[in-house]
């Protein structure tokens, strides 16, 4: 699968992600209580100076050639709801709560999928029937500049093999949502996301597509049943 990049996707990035406090060597997991306040999508959530601290593969200008729609399958936000997604013929499944580690471009990185099911967590404003939650947690084991696993390396897909539309937990409570950072070397960070399940089984694919110009280029799945 091609690597693409879209000026949007760093933007939507920026746009969700908070500085929170993601330990050192380990990461910490993430907290299982309720409620949540509302995550504002506009101007009044900035996220600040957050795009300085992106690591530099985020950083990078889009390829010139690259096509003004995005059809990668498994790219993250180039991908849109409903979208039927084909796995690459090389795609690796993973089980649940075992860590994997995959070259990136330049180093070592370890991702381990905590959890996938259903959550009654809702933020004001963004009522669904069923939303995945997803926790997981990544390590940068061998990369001398900083890794970060954000939302635009995933992907859920229905038991149709549809693409789902995300949902996005308060940022404002990082201690029951916390969100993706920059890790540098030997360092670790525990993340969640959320995506809108509309279909009526509960069979899901989650997918991860490295994003950092790899030379072997990393396609990894998840299958589970949600409860």
């Amino acid at each position: 699968m091609a690597h693409k990049y879209y000026p949007w996707v760093a933007a939507a990035l920026v746009s969700v992600m908070l500085f929170t406090g993601c330990g050192k060597k380990g990461g910490d997991t993430a907290s299982t209580g309720s409620g949540a306040a509302t995550k504002s999508m506009d101007e009044n959530n900035p996220a600040g100076n957050a795009e300085d601290s992106l690591p530099d593969y985020l950083k990078e200008k889009p390829i010139a050639d690259a096509p003004t729609s995005g059809s990668d399958p498994a790219e993250g936000l180039n991908v849109l709801p409903g979208t039927d997604v084909k796995l690459d013929d090389d795609a690796k499944e993973v089980k649940v709560d075992k860590a994997e580690t995959y070259n990136s471009n330049t180093g070592d990185v370890e991702l381990t999928i905590n959890s996938i099911e259903l959550t009654d967590i809702r933020s004001p404003g963004q009522d669904a029937d069923k939303v995945v939650r997803i926790t997981y947690t990544y390590k940068n084991i061998g990369r001398p500049d900083a890794i970060m696993l954000g939302n635009y390396s995933f992907k859920l897909l229905d038991s149709k093999g549809k693409a789902c539309t995300e949902y996005f937990f308060d940022t404002n409570d990082p201690e029951l949502n916390p969100q993706a950072m920059p890790v540098e070397k030997g360092d670790s960070c525990t993340a969640v996301l959320g995506y809108i399940l509309t279909d009526s089984s509960n069979d899901v694919t989650l997918v991860f597509d490295d994003l950092t110009h790899s030379p072997v280029e990393t396609e990894l799945y998840w299958r589970v049943t949600v409860k």
